[in-house]
């Protein structure tokens, strides 16, 4: 059984940093286009982006700060990729 929750607490925190570059990334995305609700004009990626710091918060408490770090640093990387991406798309 020992092995089951070793793989676990290594499988976790994977899971995780999966959601939490995701929301980033789904987060920019969304804040292309402003959602109006109750008459009031919102960036679509307040929606999703707040989840991003209960995650990474999350990443911390179980991985430490050297893993939140590079998830971060990783993510932006992400997004500058997914930046460029759409520029080349786009032309």
């Amino acid at each position: 059984m020992k092995k089951t929750s070793e793989n676990a607490l290594l499988i976790a925190p994977l899971v995780v940093a999966a959601l939490y570059t995701a929301a980033q990334m789904a987060a920019n995305v969304a804040s292309v286009r402003l959602v109006t609700i109750a008459s009031y004009a919102v960036d679509g990626g307040t929606f999703i982006y707040p989840l991003t710091f209960t995650l990474r918060d999350l990443l911390h408490k179980t991985a430490g700060a050297r893993a939140a770090r590079a998830l971060i640093v990783t993510a932006a990387l992400a997004n500058l990729l997914m930046v460029g991406l759409f520029w080349f798309v786009a032309r």
